[in-house]
């Protein structure tokens, strides 16, 4: 759905096909337990930060 294209979008250049639905899994997990749902706080505080981050150390 929307949520993992988001998710592709964001870490697919960093990570690549081959264990984006494993991250795609674990992202969903954080949006529920950590974010409860509230995709808007996760995007910006979690998810755009780690891929910028993480494609700064690549």
């Amino acid at each position: 759905g929307d949520f993992a294209s988001l998710v592709r979008k964001l870490l697919g250049p960093i990570y690549g096909d081959g264990v984006m639905s494993l991250l795609i899994r674990q992202a969903r997990d954080i949006l529920v337990c950590a974010y409860h749902g509230n995709l808007e706080n996760f995007v910006r505080t979690y998810l755009s930060p780690a891929a910028a981050l993480l494609a700064e150390v690549k």
